[in-house]
């Protein structure tokens, strides 16, 4: 399957999630990750790439933001854990 293009934009609803759940919380996950490596991470995510791949009434269609947060969230655990 050849990649999708992005979304020129998001529906008001998915970018309101994308605001109040993912650009809220992407400073405390950057900061999260960078002290489980020991130097300054920044995390470049884009959703308008991603959108186009969630199908009509999927949870990633609906709440990117949160999806998006929860796949950025757990990055340092695995690492945490060992």
């Amino acid at each position: 399957m050849p990649p999708l293009p992005p979304a020129e934009k998001l529906p008001l609803p998915a970018k309101k999630n994308v605001r109040d759940e993912w650009e809220q919380n992407k400073p405390e996950v950057e900061q999260q990750i960078s002290d489980t490596f020991g130097t300054p991470w920044t995390i470049e995510i884009d959703p308008l790439t991603l959108y186009p791949y969630a199908e009509e009434g999927s949870f990633g269609n609906h709440s990117p933001g949160i999806m998006i947060f929860q796949y950025a969230d757990h990055v340092p655990r695995p690492v945490c854990s060992v």
